[in-house]
Parts: C-alpha cells; sequence; structure tokens
C-alpha cells in the first residue's frame, strides 16, 4: 500500500543497520550503516510510496532537564564509527533532494509528533517507520506505524495491547522503557499495567494524580500510586503532546540534487553498486 506521506525515524533506522551489518566495512572504514540505511529507504520507498520525510535527532536536552538519566546509557565515545557513517548519510539523502527535519533540542521522535499533528486532518494517510515504542501512541484512523516488519492501524494496535493506542504514555510510565533508560514502577510489568489500564481507562491518570485509592484492596492500583511521583515524571518524557511545538519548517536539511557528491560517498565506502539504484529516487 502507498502512502500520502511516510515519515522515517532516521536515528532508529540507522542505528538497528549499523548493528546489523556491523562487520561491513571497506578499506578499514566501517560502511554497515550506510549500506543498511540506504538499502532501507529503497524498499521503504517501493512498498510505501515516494513522499518521504526523514526525521533526525538534534539532542536530548529537552528531556535531560526532567530526568538526567535519560539515555545515559547511551555513551557517543562508543558509537564513533556510526555517527561518522550518520553524517555521511544526511550528505547522501540531502544530495538526492531527500526532506530531512530535525528540531532544535528535540529527538527524531518529536519531530515526526509534529509534522503528524501537523498533516493528518490534512492527509488521506500517514506512516511512521520506526521500532520506537512512543511512537504508537501518534495510531489514529489515518496514521499507521510499520514496526517489527508489520503495519500497525488502531485495530492491529488493540489486538495486541488490549487498550487505545493513546495510554502508550502512562503504559510505558508505569512500566518503564529499558531503551531509554526510563525506570517504570517496581513488579508492575505488562500485564498488570495492562489490566489497571483496561479496569480504570480515563479515570487512571486522575486517580494516580489525586492519590485516590478507589479499590484499597487493588494491591497493584496501591502500588502504583505509592510511584506517583515516577510515573508523572515519566509521562513527561513519553507523552509527545506534552512537548512544546516547534515549525518544521524552520528546521528542515535540504540541499539538491547532487549526484556528484552521491557517487563520492558511496564509491568511498565501497558501495558504488547501490548507485543505479539510489539514482532511480531523482529520476
Amino acid at each position: 500500500m502507498n502512502y500520502d506521506v511516510v515519515l522515517i525515524d532516521g536515528d532508529n533506522v540507522a542505528f538497528k543497520n549499523h548493528f546489523a551489518n556491523i562487520h561491513l566495512s571497506f578499506e578499514g572504514k566501517p560502511s554497515g550503516a550506510i549500506f543498511g540505511f540506504l538499502q532501507s529507504i529503497l524498499t521503504i520507498r517501493k512498498n510505501f510510496g515516494n513522499n518521504l520525510i526523514i526525521t533526525w535527532s538534534d539532542n536530548n536536552s529537552y528531556r535531560k532537564k526532567i530526568y538526567p538519566d535519560y539515555k545515559i546509557h547511551r555513551k557517543k565515545e562508543d558509537l564513533k564509527d556510526f555517527f561518522i557513517q550518520l553524517d555521511k548519510i544526511k550528505e547522501v539523502l540531502s544530495s538526492l533532494n531527500i526532506i530531512q527535519v530535525k528540531l532544535k533540542d528535540r529527538e527524531a521522535d518529536d519531530a515526526i509528533a509534529n509534522i503528524t499533528y501537523d498533516l493528518k486532518d490534512e492527509t488521506k494517510s500517514i506512516l511512521i517507520v520506526s521500532e520506537d515504542k512512543d511512537l504508537l501512541q501518534l495510531i489514529d484512523h489515518n496514521v499507521y506505524q510499520y514496526k517489527n516488519k508489520e503495519v500497525y492501524n488502531i485495530k492491529r494496535f488493540i489486538e495486541k495491547y488490549e487498550f487505545s493506542p493513546r495510554f502508550i504514555p502512562l503504559f510505558l510510565s508505569i512500566v518503564g522503557d529499558k531503551s531509554d533508560n526510563i525506570i517504570g514502577v517496581p513488579n508492575i510489568g505488562k500485564v498488570k499495567a495492562t489490566k489497571l489500564i483496561k479496569e480504570y481507562g480515563d479515570d487512571l491518570l486522575p486517580i494516580i494524580n489525586k492519590g485516590e485509592e478507589l479499590k484499597p484492596l487493588n494491591i497493584n492500583l496501591n502500588k502504583i500510586i505509592q510511584y506517583k511521583d515516577t510515573i508523572i515524571r515519566n509521562i513527561k518524557l513519553t507523552d509527545l503532546s506534552l512537548v512544546p511545538k516547534l515549525k518544521p519548517e524552520d528546521n528542515l536539511m535540504k540541499i539538491g540534487i547532487n549526484r556528484n557528491l552521491v557517487m563520492e560517498i558511496l564509491s568511498e565506502y565501497g558501495l558504488a553498486s547501490l548507485i543505479t539504484d539510489i539514482f532511480k529516487i531523482i529520476e
């Protein structure tokens, strides 16, 4: 199926391909992230549509102010080879005239949320490409997410999670998210959190906020109320609707078509075999 807009979490796709192809190199220079990312773009374009927007993270200072340990386990010095390739990926995309968006002090999923909120009322269909669980909250009647080789719509999401996409921030705030080093409520896992969300729905967050124990014998409810401050903090980290809005059009990374630069970069990394397919993007 072709979608009117395809929003790609650039960091997520590049990071995944870096580790999937970590042993790929050319003349001593790692090239797996570049190779895998460009192959992914070609596949996404073929399967889902030509109108691509790639989003990138600027930094995570917005969330660091809320929670200093946010993503503290991700050390840039351990990913030197990855970031070198990331710069090359952005150069190639710019030279192919593909729109890239980066918002000041925000992450790639914030950019995706901004664009989705701006476009979903005037666009027939939007596909988000990312493995990031946070982005599932954006799924709507015309917003989909491609994750784990599967397209999620509202129906498929509810089949898997048993609650509406809008509860993803609360769910992650309770169970935590290891990928972002977000610590949730101890001994409250996915099953217990799901049961509480299904039982209380939209009343659950107000109950937590007020510290009300409507069912004193409900041990799990009592427990998450005890961790009210942790949950409220985590919601500020995970609820994309709470992030102050910025205008993506003010943060576009786009320089126009430059075939020579594309050929130079791909040749430098031993990826000349991709040139013919890559240039089909701008034909």
